[in-house]
Formats: structure tokens, C-alpha cells, sequence
């Protein structure tokens, strides 16, 4: 199943900040920052007024429920 992985402008740019500032300190690139420098440059760009309802974003606070369960938990993603 592929997902198209859509991105505000703002968050794009955070992270690549974030990239950057690691390869400016000599931080060895490790799998998972390769895995997220191609994710920054597969992702969809998009501004803040385009996220779709459905899309978690940075900064966005969710709630999850086990179907099974009924049991919520409380997600803030940063």
C-alpha cells in the first residue's frame, strides 16, 4: 500500500532545519536520518489551510481507541 505522505511548508522546513543543524554538529547520519531525509523529499508539500481533517500533523493532539477494547490513550505529536 503506498501513501502519499503530505507535509505543511512550516514542518517541512522544521525538519530539514533540524537535518541540517545535525550535519552541521558532524553527527554521523545514521539509517533512520537517511530514512527521513527521503521521507522530507518524497513528501507532498502543502499549506496549513490544505491539511485534509483526516491528516495528523506536528503539534496535533489525537486520540486512539482500541476497537477491541474501547480503551482511549492521548497522543500529542512534537
Amino acid at each position: 500500500m503506498n501513501h502519499t505522505i503530505l507535509l505543511t511548508h512550516d514542518d517541512r522546513r522544521r525538519l530539514g532545519a533540524v537535518l541540517e543543524n545535525i550535519h552541521a554538529d558532524g553527527t554521523e547520519r545514521c539509517d533512520y536520518l537517511h530514512s527521513l531525509e527521503a521521507v522530507l523529499e518524497d513528501a507532498h508539500g502543502i499549506d496549513p489551510t490544505e491539511v485534509p481533517e483526516d491528516v495528523v500533523t506536528m503539534n496535533a493532539t489525537v486520540k486512539i481507541r482500541d476497537l477491541d477494547t474501547e480503551e482511549t490513550e492521548t497522543y500529542t505529536v512534537v
